[in-house]
């Protein structure tokens, strides 16, 4: 049967056809179905998506938490330098405070906020900022009442670091953990959706 009978639509019977298949019988409702030349598509695309997932392992990253607009990037080899609003994943080595939910291996990914050369300041309220434009407040203790590490630095970013930050408002980014250093980064990502 193609539905247990209390869910079959009461205008639909099944029926063994003399080849031994289930089909439905229709009246007066038409469902969708496939003709072979689209279930050949279904099957190439199928096997098409297959194929650059073999092909491309571990290129693509799925961010879950809210810090940033995008949720699925598409990875590349990190370029030599990065620039403002360029997305980038990395492994913060020397991370003194990390949430509950994080660990040493988890992948960070963020935008670049700064780069090497631009000014990066910070207020007594800790609203950093970049060039003049603003990057965000870093908050004094998390969702839990939890002091969180306070980073200052004021002046022209140190060649090979960049400040990270998130979209959201709460994103644990570089108003928290400092500078993300060149060789901590991993990949470029670009967003997909």
């Amino acid at each position: 049967m193609l539905f247990p009978a209390c869910c079959r639509p009461a205008d639909i019977e099944p029926v063994l056809n003399k080849d031994g298949i289930m089909e439905a019988i229709e009246n007066r409702k038409l469902f969708l179905r496939l003709t072979p030349k689209e279930i050949w598509m279904v099957v190439l695309l199928t096997l098409a998506i297959g194929a650059v997932g073999w092909l491309l392992p571990g290129r693509f990253d799925i961010v879950v938490s809210d810090s940033l607009d995008h949720r699925i990037f598409f990875l590349c080899e990190p370029p030599t330098m990065f620039d403002t609003g360029d997305y980038l994943v990395f492994r913060a080595k020397e991370i003194k405070f990390l949430q509950k939910s994080l660990t040493r291996k988890d992948l960070f990914t963020k935008q670049v906020g700064c780069k090497p050369g631009d000014l990066l300041t910070v207020d007594g309220e800790r609203r950093f900022s970049c060039n003049g434009r603003p990057l965000g407040q870093a908050l004094e203790a998390d969702s839990e009442g939890n002091r969180l590490p306070e980073f200052r630095f004021n002046g022209v970013i140190p060649q090979g670091s960049y400040f990270a930050v998130g979209s959201n408002p709460r994103s644990f980014d570089s108003k928290y953990i400092g500078f993300i250093k060149k060789d901590e980064i991993l990949y470029k990502a670009y967003p997909i959706w």
